[in-house]
């Protein structure tokens, strides 16, 4: 199966799973992340700003702001790119291009090397740390330069356990897969 069919199939599983079921796999996932050391040990973090199909990340954005951790959010800069930016509240947070809530004009650029630790979203993902996203190639060209930890928030029902998610030139592999059950760390393939 190629990602299209995938992506078609995981779109369909997806808008068959009523929107309080992420909210609570994104209360469970966070609960995971929170004690990672990954998490802990960050100074910047950069967590995307979930929509209702994709695991909640409100709890996520505000322990970081709470226990004082750098936040940043993806704002999206033109066809394909997008930039990390700081935020220091959730009002900063303005809808933005497909409705993303975004941080307002007004927020700082925050550079690459400075992140610590990277948490993304997925349709799919698979035990080797590979992501299915929505077919636009934002994260991959966003994560592409930066060496940090970087962990992929998946629900169980989507994480694919007996087959990879297929994989091109331009992905970028995750270090590990959190999902409202466990933490996975990526097995990477030879």
């Amino acid at each position: 199966m190629n990602k299209t069919e995938l992506r078609k199939l995981c779109k369909e599983k997806v808008n068959n799973i009523p929107p309080e079921e992420f909210t609570k796999w994104g209360e469970k996932t966070s609960d995971l992340i929170l004690k990672t050391d990954d998490w802990i040990n960050s100074e910047t973090v950069f967590v995307y700003v979930s929509m209702k199909n994709e695991i909640d990340t409100s709890t996520l954005l505000k322990n970081a702001l709470k226990i004082g951790k750098r936040l940043c959010v993806p704002k999206i800069t033109g066809d394909g790119t997008m930039d990390a930016v700081e935020i220091k509240g959730l009002y900063e947070l303005k809808s933005g291009k497909f409705g993303i809530p975004e941080p307002s004009e007004s927020c700082s650029i925050i550079k690459n090397d400075e992140i610590d630790l990277i948490l993304l979203p997925c349709l799919a993902a698979d035990e080797q740390g590979n992501r299915l996203g929505k077919g636009g190639g934002f994260y991959d060209r966003f994560c592409e330069k930066i060496g940090c930890k970087k962990i992929i928030l998946c629900p169980e029902l989507l994480l694919m356990k007996s087959k990879m998610i297929p994989i091109e030139a331009h992905d970028v592999t995750a270090d590990a897969v959190a999902t409202e059950t466990r933490i996975i760390k990526a097995r990477k393939q030879a």
